[in-house]
């Protein structure tokens, strides 16, 4: 656990890698624990931005696309 995260944003990378990874499998125990910390509009943006950033890092790795450094 890397100090400088919130619990709120510990939760945030714990959804992102249970969604990323293969196949994709976010348990019961975890879905009810971000449920506690984010509502269900906040995890449907979260759920959506992480598959997509998943979907894109993907589909470049096949073509060999460098990921591009945007600003934030």
């Amino acid at each position: 656990m890397t100090d400088s995260l919130t619990q709120r944003e510990h939760l945030a990378v714990k959804l992102a890698e249970a969604i990323t990874e293969t196949p994709g499998e976010v348990s019961d125990e975890l879905y009810q624990e971000v449920r506690l910390e984010f509502s269900q509009e906040e995890l449907v943006e979260l759920t959506s931005a992480f598959a997509w950033k998943n979907y894109l890092a993907r589909f470049n790795r096949v073509y060999d696309i460098p990921e591009t450094d945007y600003p934030e």
